[in-house]
């Protein structure tokens, strides 16, 4: 019985003294909400003679803990608590306490249990927490049970509510939740009244009993919140992700990884990623990283194919980390489609290899005909020569776009991103200057891409955007596709509509540009 040194009883005294508690099992149903205490000590003045107080103590604890395994409200459990405690040590009035931590205060409820635990007459106080100026505070001060037999008399504190209420003897339980006060659980007697050895390990084996409840609870809501957030930034961001086991079976697949692939995630959850979502040539490198992952503490960035539905093969970039913080441990994909970007490398390549084929057939020409000038004018072989000179992989000269485009050009899902960002042009090859860069107002922002406002049609094609600040900046190469002229805050402007090519990285000498 928790070390309060109560004697043991037969099963016979033990079933005699609480086989009328056990209507307190069901649940809180009454107005106010106090329904189970009704039961419980009722039960308690039917069983428990004066003769035996410890085989009530007894059927009393055992009574709570079966309403604690309830999980009854939180506001009455710990009133549940305090008058059970009253009803056995003969008392008719309770204080139940909770710390405003973001207030730096206590709330405090003073009630008088009448006949089957109904409570009457609640007065509210709030406390500061000034271990000098109330019971309540000196208790969560030495996080130890403190009792009075008359407070008018008390030296330690000054408890000016208690007084106003007429109370004199007083017994006041700390509640200490993991290692931070939580609130206290007063007993209180309107006449002097000396508390024993066995009264205050009693009611203090009945607070350990709610503090172990107070603590699941806190635990159940903080891993309540926890998944909530975890679910929240999965869906929000525009990688692909996936939640893996620590077996590899996946646990989550995030929106943008259901659209890509097709599938729903009551189709693919719990089979091992690689046999679902990897060509088979590739599942067992996967697995083999996998296992590699479990044991290191920083990422390991890799790419494969992905199979959808189709059976179609896009190519991924993935950073896998294992999170060893997590209960239980879990692995987190993170990756984004290449795909599309790796097919435009190829065609530019096919470009560039059959522009320089061309060029190098018409210089056979022009040295052919180079050597036979009667058969071609002098402007012919010009323009001969200029075609064979190698094509350069440059960007070609930019133009506003002013011919209609829709709206919505961006594959992922756009973000409101009003926030002052830096841009430069960027040509060359050239990573800009610090000086520069512009500062413009964003519009909204995906994983495809970034819209900004700026007071005038810009100059150029391709550009450098800064995001973020300071040593956090990162840096992206960008290319203009719209360019529309709006009303933002009543100027005329320029929407600019900008995709991503993808990161680019300043020289070591570049500064960051200041902060406008």
């Amino acid at each position: 019985m928790l070390g309060i040194g109560i004697p043991e009883f037969s099963k016979g005294e033990v079933l005699s003294a609480g086989v009328e508690l056990m209507p307190i099992l069901g649940e809180h149903t009454t107005a106010d909400q106090l329904a189970g205490v009704d039961s419980l000590l009722a039960g308690l003045e039917q069983k428990a003679s004066p003769q035996d107080i410890r085989a009530k103590q007894q059927a009393a604890i055992l009574a709570f803990g079966r309403r604690t395994s309830a999980q009854p409200p939180l506001n009455v459990l710990l009133e549940d608590a305090a008058a059970l405690i009253a009803e056995v040590l003969e008392l008719d009035r309770i204080g139940v306490g909770q710390v405003d931590a973001s207030e730096g205060v206590l709330a405090f409820r003073l009630a008088t249990l009448v006949k089957q635990g109904l409570l009457t007459d609640t007065v509210d106080h709030q406390y500061c927490l000034d271990p000098t100026a109330s019971m309540a505070a000196y208790t969560l001060q030495g996080a130890t049970p403190v009792t009075t037999p008359n407070l008018l008399e008390e030296t330690r504190f000054t408890d000016l509510f208690l007084r106003k209420m007429q109370v004199a003897g007083a017994l006041m339980l700390p509640l200490i939740v993991a290692g931070k006060p939580f609130g206290v659980l007063g007993l209180f007697a309107r006449q002097k009244r000396a508390f024993s050895i066995e009264d205050i390990q009693f009611a203090e084996t009945i607070s350990y009993l709610l503090i172990s409840s107070l603590a699941r609870i806190q635990a159940e809501e903080q891993l309540q919140q926890q998944q909530a957030l975890t679910q929240t930034v999965l869906e929000a961001i525009d990688a692909l992700v996936v939640a893996l086991d620590a077996e590899g079976r996946i646990l989550h697949i995030n929106p943008p990884l259901q659209k890509l692939t097709g599938f729903r995630p009551s189709e693919i959850e719990g089979r091992f990623f690689w046999d679902i979502l990897c060509p088979p040539g590739e599942g067992e490198l996967i697995h083999r990283l996998f296992q590699k992952a479990k044991n290191e503490q920083k990422p390991i960035q890799f790419e494969n194919h992905l199979f959808d539905r189709q059976g179609q093969k896009r190519r991924i970039y993935w950073t896998l980390k294992h999170l060893a913080e997590a209960t239980p441990p879990r692995l987190l994909l993170c990756g984004t489609d290449q795909t599309e970007i790796l097919q435009l490398k190829e065609e530019l390549r096919q470009v560039y290899h059959h522009s320089n084929q061309t060029s190098r057939v018409v210089q056979e020409l022009c040295t052919h005909l180079q050597t036979n000038p009667a058969s071609i004018s002098p402007q012919l072989l010009a323009a001969l020569q200029e075609l064979a000179k190698p094509m350069q992989p440059q960007p070609p000269p930019f133009h506003p776009l002013h011919s209609p485009v829709p709206e919505e050009q961006r594959q992922f899902v756009r973000r409101t991103y009003q926030y002052r960002q830096k841009v430069a042009p960027y040509t060359e090859r050239r990573f800009p200057r610090p000086e520069d860069f512009l500062q413009v107002h964003g519009k909204d922002i995906s994983a495809g891409g970034i819209a900004f406002f700026m007071e005038k049609e810009p100059s150029f094609r391709q550009l450098v955007v800064a995001l973020g600040e300071g040593s956090a900046t990162s840096y992206f190469l960008a290319e203009v596709v719209r360019c529309k002229p709006v009303e933002h805050e009543g100027q005329k402007m320029y929407l600019i509509g900008c995709k991503f090519c993808g990161r680019i990285t300043p020289p070591p000498e570049f500064r960051v540009p200041p902060s406008s």
